[in-house]
């Protein structure tokens, strides 16, 4: 039996000619070569897109960076005037106002903050004799009281405010109950 093996081997290699071995090896590496040129074409495409999401990132980090102080600015800016009031009424203190001129300049001032959270937007949560709105107010006090309806708002301890639909500080109040 091992004399079948060893001349079945021999018919095996004398039956591929040379020129065949040859001719498949330089197949297989024609294809290993498009293969290793896929696969270098495939990773240059893999590292420019990592390096443009990167960049991408970076630079919406930047402009989201530039929106908020821009935001800051505008915002500060609005509320310069204030300041600006604020300052006088303190210079006229000062010089031994009056209480009805210090009082005027109060007023001028609340006016000047009022005319701001206008230009932007910004409402004052209007709550006093309204039902309790868990999502604008934040009860304080409750009180039992015949005169009022099931939780009415009825005394409002600090005013609340919001911007569009965006609540910026509940209204602190008194509930009856």
């Amino acid at each position: 039996m091992t004399e079948a093996k060893g001349k079945k081997k021999k018919d095996m290699t004398e039956e591929i000619p040379i020129e065949e071995i040859v001719e498949k090896k330089s197949e297989f590496e024609i294809k290993s070569e498009q293969l290793e040129m896929e696969n270098a074409e495939l990773t240059d495409n893999y590292k420019r897109l990592a390096a443009e999401f990167d960049n991408f990132r970076k630079r919406t980090t930047r402009e989201k960076d530039d929106i908020y102080k821009n935001a800051t600015a505008s915002l500060v800016e609005a509320f310069l005037p204030v300041i600006d009031a604020m300052e006088s009424a303190k210079f006229s203190v000062d010089k031994n106002m009056t209480k009805a001129a210090l009082k005027e300049g109060i007023i001028l001032v609340h006016r000047r903050f009022s005319e701001i959270l206008d230009k932007l937007d910004i409402e004052e949560i209007e709550c006093l004799g309204e039902d309790f709105d868990p999502e604008l107010h934040h009860a304080v006090l409750h009180i039992e009281d015949g005169e009022f309806g099931e939780n009415e708002v009825v005394d409002v301890m600090l005013k609340g405010y919001i911007y569009k639909d965006k609540v910026i500080r509940h209204s602190m109040v008194k509930v009856a109950n």
